[in-house]
């Protein structure tokens, strides 16, 4: 299975004129590997960016995208994470979700779809990454 970022839900639920074509051919590429997933930590991102114009699993499920719920392996590797970043002297851009999201994809997904691959590059080292090339934005 593969695991799906919050931002690439948005750019296809907002049509998103840069990122929309990309976030397409980068799920519908990995439907054909297999089930596509999403944490609950970006069901819980959705349904904040959503706010009352609609149920965040419903849209998931439009996209067809199921979810799995966090579990304790996965908050504690994301809260090591998160404090390892700030130690590093991270700034609060970061916020704890992604670690959440890459800690769960780390235990439960081949890879994790993202446009946003610099944290997850940092701190989860060993997590596959399907991201746009510099390129895919030009």
């Amino acid at each position: 299975m593969i695991m799906v970022d919050t931002n690439v839900v948005v750019d296809l639920l907002e049509y998103d004129p840069i990122w929309y074509d990309w976030s397409l051919q980068a799920v519908s590429n990995a439907r054909t590997q297999g089930d596509i997933v999403a944490s609950s930590i970006v069901v819980a991102e959705l349904a904040y960016h959503l706010s009352r114009r609609g149920d965040p699993l419903v849209v998931l499920h439009g996209f067809g995208i199921t979810t799995l719920h966090l579990g304790d392996r996965a908050a504690c590797l994301a809260g090591l994470a998160h404090h390892a970043y700030r130690k590093a002297g991270g700034q609060r851009d970061k916020i704890l979700a992604d670690f959440l999201i890459g800690a769960h994809a780390v235990g439960q997904a081949q890879a994790l779809i993202t446009r946003d691959p610099r944290p997850y590059r940092s701190y989860f080292p060993s997590l596959v990454l399907i991201s746009p090339s510099k390129d895919d934005h030009d």
